[in-house]
């Protein structure tokens, strides 16, 4: 039997659901949310978004456990970095000091990941992601609150980056308020920036009828 996964994503305006058996897709579900529960990422009703979610896992019978959450990625940082080769013991330390220079926000705001890439005789490169603490702990709460267990919990700007099958790519994930601009070489995220798209979208989401 194939495994079953279960993937959630919860943006601004709308919950994404997914269930998986192996390759196939066997459950696609979609929520809107009402405006003030989410913004830019970061849940502002922990208990109502909750139940939206108990509501969701009920309306589609898809069994309340274990789930793979998505993060949006919003005022996420991402940065290659280049140091001398070093043995690994050391590489923690040096990378977390290295991280307090390019990162530009207190590195207590964020959760702070990395990972090393190939690198040539002398050097040690390494791929770091920060993301904000606050999102990503509401939204570890909120799943918690709804009677979920987060085992991964995965930024989608760089879940977008390993669809990709390509050596050198150029991604772009357009939303109504945003662009995701990801831009591959080698396999590795070399550029990932996110555009906002101010004033007209706003203006268009008040225009469409409900």
């Amino acid at each position: 039997m194939a495994k079953k996964v279960t993937t959630l994503f919860i943006r601004d305006d709308v919950v994404n659901l997914l269930v998986m058996g192996g390759k196939r897709v066997e459950k696609w579900a979609s929520l809107p949310l009402e405006p003030g529960l989410v913004s830019q990422g970061l849940i502002l009703d922990e208990a109502q978004l909750a139940d939206k979610l108990k509501e969701l896992f009920k309306l589609e019978k898809v069994t309340m456990g274990k789930v793979i959450a998505g993060l949006s990625g919003h005022n996420s940082v991402y940065r290659i970095i280049t140091l001398p080769e070093l043995p690994e013991p050391v590489l923690p330390e040096a990378v977390k000091r290295e991280a307090k220079r390019v990162i530009p926000v207190p590195l207590d705001e964020v959760y702070l990941s990395y990972q090393p890439l190939p690198a040539t005789r002398g050097e040690t490169r390494v791929f770091l992601a920060a993301f904000p603490r606050n999102i990503a702990d509401a939204l570890y709460r909120t799943l918690h609150q709804a009677g979920l267990q987060p085992y991964i919990m995965d930024l989608a700007p760089l879940a977008l980056c390993r669809t990709v099958n390509e050596p050198r790519s150029i991604i772009v994930n357009a939303r109504l308020d945003h662009l995701d601009i990801m831009v591959m070489a080698e396999r590795v995220p070399e550029l990932i920036r996110r555009l906002s798209l101010p004033g007209e979208a706003e203006s268009l989401s008040e225009r469409l009828p409900t």
